[in-house]
């Protein structure tokens, strides 16, 4: 939850489900938002 109290969420790039940045995304320094394009589950799936 952000400072605000709005929950951000992102769309994953594999399976296009929207999740929750902070429990559905890794971290990811080199992208823009701070977070993978693949979700926790789709990121695991693939091995990588």
């Amino acid at each position: 939850m952000s400072i605000d109290g709005e929950v951000k969420t992102k769309v994953c790039t594999k399976c296009e489900v929207e999740k929750e940045l902070i429990d559905g995304f890794f971290k990811d320094k080199y992208s823009k938002d701070g977070h993978s394009h693949r979700c926790k589950i789709c990121k695991s799936a693939a091995g990588n």
